[in-house]
């Protein structure tokens, strides 16, 4: 399966369409649409890395830890490097 989407380059500090190829569930490769005439895709989904927060406490925030999961997952967070006091 073959995706066209933005594509938030982290380390260039771009944004640019891409074409994702995907086969079995993991992602094949990533390739740059690169036409002068394509920019970013107004509407078009968007990927990116997801953030690995390196030092949590995740009892300072007064969840259960699948409730705390639940949240951080929305705003971005893959893993988490939990720290108990």
């Amino acid at each position: 399966m073959q995706l066209t989407l933005n594509l938030v380059d982290l380390h260039r500090r771009e944004i640019y369409p891409a074409t994702v190829t995907i086969g079995n569930g993991v992602i094949k490769s990533i390739v740059r649409c690169d036409s002068p005439d394509l920019s970013p895709t107004e509407g078009s989904p968007y990927i990116m890395p997801g953030f690995v927060d390196a030092h949590i406490h995740v009892e300072s925030s007064m969840l259960l830890p699948s409730e705390f999961a639940r949240i951080a997952v929305q705003h971005g967070t893959v893993a988490t490097i939990s720290d108990p006091h």
